[in-house]
């Protein structure tokens, strides 16, 4: 956990920092930090309402023009968003 931290550290100390407005009744709570071409996403929902309808998520400072990278679980997909 602390390599992890330490490979996002920079992006989270550094820049901006967005609390992103829960749209859904789903008591999900999403962070957002960004740092020029980087981005992190956190999103945090209680044990007891997993399973129920999915969240929608809307990003803050991104370039509509650009192609990024998703990462999870080292597992790595690029996507120009539409």
């Amino acid at each position: 956990m602390v390599y992890d931290y330490k490979n996002i550290r920079e992006i989270v100390q550094e820049d901006d920092f967005f609390r992103l407005e829960n749209t859904s009744s789903n008591d999900c709570h999403l962070f957002e930090y960004t740092k020029e071409d980087q981005a992190l996403l956190f999103v945090f929902l209680p044990q007891i309402k997993i399973g129920h309808r999915p969240v929608r998520v809307k990003l803050r400072n991104f370039d509509e023009k650009a192609i990024y990278e998703y990462k999870l679980n080292d597992e790595v997909i690029s996507k120009e968003l539409i």
